[in-house]
């Protein structure tokens, strides 16, 4: 919850001109806490619930071992960067859409 308000810059920032999209995935225990968390923080993006533990598909598939985790993929679902936050995060998205405008 702590990146919320990044992830609500960068969403701000880039959704409306470039095909940039947050998907947020929840492996909360409590689908009561999470819903009442969703409108409280207001996240603007999709919001998924995956309750599997171990048997989670996203938590496999990504390989995440620890929370929270976040994953930046291109266009053809490469994983161009990871575990980037706050201020790297806001960073590393300004740099590459300059490189995509300059091409």
């Amino acid at each position: 919850m702590q990146e919320f308000k990044t992830l609500k810059t960068v969403h701000n920032e880039y959704t409306t001109t470039y095909p940039f999209k947050i998907i947020g995935i929840s492996i909360d225990q409590n689908p009561a806490a999470w819903q009442t968390a969703l409108k409280q923080h207001q996240l603007p993006w999709t919001q998924l619930l995956d309750q599997q533990k171990e048997k989670s598909i996203a938590s496999g598939l990504f390989a995440i071992t620890s929370i929270p985790a976040t994953f930046l993929l291109d266009q053809e679902g490469k994983i161009i960067a990871k575990n980037l936050r706050g201020a790297e995060l806001e960073e590393f998205l300004a740099t590459l859409f300059k490189e995509k405008e300059a091409e």
